[in-house]
């Protein structure tokens, strides 16, 4: 397995990127984002920050579909915004707190929440926001609600395979979900590495709702899936946390074939460089220099 590096352009801070749509860009100074195509040419602009239809303040999660729909989810007013390729604006307010989420080729759009009442995590919804269909019940609660507080865990879509890829961190198994939720593979990711830890279980005399030198000892002592991204047909990147106290972590990256095979642990990136998006063989970085891709390929 080889990495192999090219540079491409610009200094930004925030993109999403599919190789048949091109590059969206989040624009700090004027607040709203560009979409670009692989040369550099502004193809659109769209958003704006404030109160009203379609705008927002805090957004913590952006997706790009196959399709060139932008979607994103404004913490700050708990809504999903869709931006249409055609140009077009949507959003719906949702009661629950996004983690993550992905949007199928019917563009339904699966969420995956950690909110502390809810007893699934995942909701799919239909493009106009109406509720499909709720699934995946965390065995441990009690885990799921300090889990809230760090947003572990992730989601990906293949258009090729039509499926949902669900990492969640109770066992570090990927579950591939069909559009009607169903299990239809699970995905034991094997690991060898010291940053591999087993998750047991949340301990009964702690309370989740509590932060104390206890529940530290207890969250350090194993590793944090945060990020799942699909490279190409044939491999998964996982974004791990190594905890050492609640102010201080390590990034770093584990890559696994759709068998959940090792190809490489512990891939770790300089401070100033972060992995911003995956698609086809390529793993995409921000830095200062502007965006970086890594091609993944065997030898």
């Amino acid at each position: 397995m080889m990495l192999e590096e090219s540079d491409i352009f610009l200094s930004i801070n925030q993109a999403s990127i599919h190789d048949e749509v091109g590059i969206v860009l989040y624009d700090q100074k004027s607040s709203s984002f560009f979409h670009l195509d692989y040369k550099g040419n502004i193809v659109r602009s769209f958003g704006s920050q404030g109160r009203g239809p379609y705008e927002y303040q805090m957004f913590t999660k952006t997706y790009l579909s196959y399709s060139g729909d932008f979607y994103l989810y404004d913490a700050s007013s708990s809504k999903i915004i869709k931006y249409s390729s055609e140009g077009m604006a949507s959003e719906f307010y949702i009661d629950k707190r996004v983690i993550d989420m992905a949007v199928n080729k019917n563009g339904e759009i699966l969420v995956y929440h950690l909110t502390i009442d809810d007893n699934y995590v995942l909701t799919l919804y239909s493009a106009k926001g109406e509720e499909i269909i709720s699934a995946f019940s965390p065995q441990d609660q009690s885990l799921k609600i300090f889990l809230n507080r760090f947003r572990d865990g992730g989601l990906s879509y293949s258009s090729k395979e039509d499926a949902f890829f669900f990492l969640y961190p109770e066992e570090y198994k990927v579950y591939v979900l069909d559009n009607s939720l169903e299990i239809i593979n699970t995905i034991s990711l094997q690991s060898n590495s010291l940053f591999s830890k087993e998750l047991l279980a949340f301990p009964q005399n702690l309370n989740p709702f509590e932060m104390s030198p206890s529940h530290l000892d207890y969250w350090v002592s194993f590793h944090h899936p945060s990020g799942l991204s699909l490279i190409g047909s044939e491999y998964i990147l996982v974004k791990n946390y190594e905890m050492f106290d609640l102010n201080n972590w390590q990034v770093y990256y584990n890559l696994y074939t759709k068998s959940g095979e090792v190809v490489f642990e512990g891939l770790i990136f300089p401070d100033s460089v972060d992995v911003i998006d995956t698609d086809g063989n390529f793993i995409y970085l921000s830095r200062e220099s502007g965006i970086t891709r890594l091609k993944v390929y065997q030898e």
